[in-house]
């Protein structure tokens, strides 16, 4: 996947834009530098936390793949999850 297509999924699997600032810290990692960021117009309700069991053997494969593409596991699935759940959607 190139870089491209990582900023359009994340984009719209996050719907705010400053993902990988946030992840690389390039809009801080304290909260006066979250407090001073204005809350983007497209903003909603943040997403709830999901907790799902994975074997341990899929958690480092998931981990691996990730990192192949320069993303945090949990990004890597999130990613994974909304680009099957858009593919269902147009075939359906």
């Amino acid at each position: 996947m190139n870089q491209n297509n990582n900023e359009k999924w994340m984009e719209d699997a996050l719907n705010d834009g400053n993902q990988e600032a946030w992840e690389t810290g390039k809009l801080g990692r304290d909260k006066a530098s979250a407090e001073a960021v204005s809350k983007p117009r497209n903003a909603t309700k943040p997403a709830p936390p999901t907790s799902i069991r994975l074997p341990s053997e899929l958690r480092e494969a998931l981990k691996a793949l990730a990192e192949e593409e320069g993303l945090k596991y949990q990004t890597y699935i999130r990613h994974i999850l909304t680009k099957h759940v858009k593919s269902k959607a147009k075939s359906a």
